[in-house]
């Protein structure tokens, strides 16, 4: 198996525990999008701030900045649709687990060396699953409306 650099070290010392999860893990950690990938090596030189920005706004629906983005960026945006498999009831057991253990997982980043981007991430549950306003893309809005408690 071809496992990548960054997953190398890890790698050696999972796999005695479970061979076949820890392969599984990695085969579908390595999988590509035949849509998005070709667009992503054409933007490869951008600086990766921007890119970012850019990305964010795709995912948040903030056409305003999204407007600015390159156009195959704006495409992947604009005809980007719902999969028909999707089903939401299926996701609400491990939604409601993903909301059950919010504060775990801002712990374990506690002791992340990398101060800033562990207060990034403890702040974005919050922040991403506490807002429906009007700039979130529909899909986004329709899944914290799906994953309010009830």
């Amino acid at each position: 198996m071809n496992v990548p650099t960054a997953y190398a070290e890890g790698y050696r010392t999972a796999r005695p525990t479970d061979p076949e999860a820890v392969d599984n893990y990695i085969k579908h950690t390595c999988i590509g999008d035949p849509e998005l990938d070709p667009i992503m090596e054409e933007l490869s030189s951008m600086p990766p701030g921007e890119l970012h920005r850019f990305i964010g706004a795709g995912i948040e629906g903030r056409d305003d900045v999204l407007k600015t983005a390159p156009e195959p960026l704006r495409n992947f945006f604009k005809n980007l649709e719902e999969p028909p498999w999707l089903d939401y009831e299926a996701l609400r057991p491990g939604i409601r687990a993903f909301h059950g253990n919010v504060d775990l997982r801002a712990h374990s980043f506690r002791a992340y060396p990398d101060k800033e981007f562990a207060q990034q991430v403890r702040g974005m549950g919050p922040r991403r699953l506490g807002y429906a306003g009007e700039r979130d893309a529909p899909w986004l809005r329709d899944f914290r409306l799906f994953s309010a408690p009830g």
